[in-house]
């Protein structure tokens, strides 16, 4: 994990395996990530920004 300050809000980068997300530190008590389309693990055609539990692919 990397913390970059953003501005007002210090960002952390947390790459799990090839998954990369970012949380900010301002909300401790949150339970959030902003994620991006890179490092996704399902197949097409949900093989990018797939945030759905219904495709049997977790």
């Amino acid at each position: 994990m990397t913390a970059k300050n953003s501005g007002e809000a210090a960002v952390q980068r947390i790459q799990h395996d090839d998954l990369i997300y970012y949380r900010f530190e301002m909300w401790p008590d949150l339970t959030h990530g902003v994620f991006t389309r890179h490092g996704g693990v399902s197949a097409a055609p949900w093989q990018s920004l797939n945030l759905g539990g219904n495709v049997g692919d977790d």
